[in-house]
């Protein structure tokens, strides 16, 4: 089976609704199990299955298993299959923020026996202090891996190694620095069968326009005002969108800030604007900023109120050179007036494609 093909059945069997069950389930098979692992580097593209729009990026399937941790924020994701392909443990390593990531690691792989199976995937920012990097590369180098995700400040990872009586063995690896990876294989129960296999890193490169979609990275913002949630299902004038639903003060700003966002060249922001509800007397009016490394390069203040249809908001980043970014997202009252609740619908910045 190839592997966009495997992609889709096992996506199929979700969109079905054929039960996926929780990691608290567990599974023993005597048969080929199919896997599939997503895998999301930092503010990087999502990528969509192969021959379809749908998307699989924080999630490992195993079986009819499905495991994710949405609430646990950035990290890598690591289960653990014992002999027979039962569900051992599924964890989410915070690698660029716990200092003791790279021991939990080593520990818990030294406890694993012959027979074993590791999936693993990143998710979101994983890049260690410097003086963490060794201590985590050992874990890929120890499965094995050809390539190692913590180097670079964005990477899309995913790994599926089995331990065998001659040590760890690579089935299959896919790595991207500019994209969301998935990575589909059918494992066998037997690790005897894998003594002389050679696995491949499947390379992911983006073609085409490339979006970096920041409702979908909300967990991944470095720092943002208490106000700032997210709205998946904000409706303005009939129309939804994915939002960013803020309420700045007149004594206080609402923001939301990310770090090391990749971008390419010729890049352009989008964005929905609207008020959440009608406007009452003595509001104050809004001013949409976007901030990158410090400097806004570009701001939107309508002049009434813009709660009944969304208003676009584009713009290009003309001046700004490819490579990594901080990007703010600021909403000010520009007048004194009450507290009022905005929405940023689906911001996204898009580039590549015949641009």
């Amino acid at each position: 089976m190839t592997f966009g093909l495997s992609c889709l059945v096992l996506l199929s069997l979700v969109a079905a609704g054929q039960k996926l069950t929780r990691a608290s389930d567990q599974i023993f098979t005597t048969e080929p199990l199919s896997i599939l692992v997503g895998s999301h580097g930092h503010m990087l593209p999502i990528a969509t299955m192969e021959g379809s729009a749908d998307r699989f990026d924080d999630a490992i399937a195993i079986g009819d298993l499905l495991l994710t941790h949405p609430r646990a924020g950035d990290g890598l994701r690591v289960a653990m299959l014992k002999p027979g392909l039962e569900l051992d443990s599924f964890n989410t390593y915070k690698s660029a923020t716990d200092p003791d990531a790279s021991l939990k690691l080593k520990l818990r792989l030294s406890l694993l026996p012959v027979g074993s199976v590791v999936i693993a995937a990143v998710h979101g920012y994983v890049h260690p202090p410097d003086e963490k990097l060794e201590g985590l590369d050992d874990f890929p180098l120890t499965l094995g891996a050809e390539l190692t995700p913590f180097r670079a400040t964005a990477a899309s990872w995913a790994i599926i190694s089995y331990k065998l009586d001659s040590g760890w063995r690579t089935i299959a690896e896919a790595y991207s620095e500019s994209r969301g990876v998935h990575l589909a294989f059918t494992l066998s129960p037997d690790p005897s069968v894998y003594e002389h296999h050679h696995s491949e890193v499947f390379f992911s490169e983006s073609e085409g326009v490339r979006v970096v979609e920041f409702f979908a990275s909300f967990r991944s913002a470095a720092s943002k005002t208490r106000d700032v949630v997210q709205s998946k299902w904000a409706a303005v004038g009939g129309v939804k969108a994915p939002s960013l639903l803020v309420r700045p003060s007149p004594d206080e700003s609402s923001v939301i800030r990310w770090e090391h966002v990749t971008i390419g060249p010729n890049a352009v922001f989008q964005a929905k604007l609207s008020q959440k509800s009608a406007p009452r007397p003595n509001q104050g009016l809004p001013k949409f900023s976007v901030i990158v490394d410090g400097e806004e390069v570009g701001s939107f203040s309508p002049s009434g109120a813009i709660h009944r249809s969304w208003s676009d908001w584009s713009f290009p980043l003309d001046n700004l050179e490819s490579g990594t970014v901080d990007i703010e997202f600021r909403t000010d009252l520009a007048n004194e007036g009450l507290a009022t609740s905005f929405l940023w619908g689906n911001p996204t910045i898009e580039w590549g494609g015949d641009s």
